[in-house]
């Protein structure tokens, strides 16, 4: 038995996951885990890679509309994810690789 998790969300959630994959190609990773956890009734969703990782003084900026570093990508990611309540945050350290955690609130998902 393999339980399932469905998240309600815009149907361009794919298009924000797309973003965070292809984020971690252009910055070099060669290695992409995507895992899942349900704690007090929420749902955090990691991508988390293997690339050079985010410098702390621009994660703050990583999800502004036309930064040098992200473009359009993740501040169109947060804003899809916004629309049902998921939030996004960066959590990864420099020279190990970038960390992207999804909180998915407790109506925003169910596992099957």
């Amino acid at each position: 038995w393999m339980e399932r998790l469905e998240i309600f969300s815009d149907p361009h959630l794919s298009v924000a996951f797309t973003h965070l994959i292809e984020n971690a190609m252009a910055a070099g990773a060669t290695a992409l885990v995507v895992t899942y956890q349900i704690h007090d009734g929420i749902c955090t969703i990691c991508f988390e890679d293997n690339g050079p990782g985010i410098p702390d003084d621009a994660k703050e900026r990583l999800f502004s509309e036309g930064t040098e570093r992200s473009g359009h990508g993740l501040f169109l990611t947060r804003e899809i994810l916004a629309i049902t309540g998921i939030t996004i945050r960066e959590e990864g350290r420099e020279s190990i690789g970038a960390r992207f955690v999804m909180v998915v609130p407790p109506e925003g998902y169910r596992i099957t």
